[in-house]
């Protein structure tokens, strides 16, 4: 996955998107997931 692989390569990353696309749930599920680390 794309966003995984950004994520492994440097801390900041930009997900970007229109409106109502999933943009939120698709990184909540990544980190619930293991996939990317989360920063609180």
């Amino acid at each position: 996955m794309r966003i995984a692989e950004a994520v492994a390569d440097t801390s900041v990353v930009l997900v970007a998107g229109p409106r109502q696309a999933g943009k939120t749930t698709l990184v909540r599920r990544m980190a619930i997931e293991g996939m990317v680390p989360v920063k609180r």
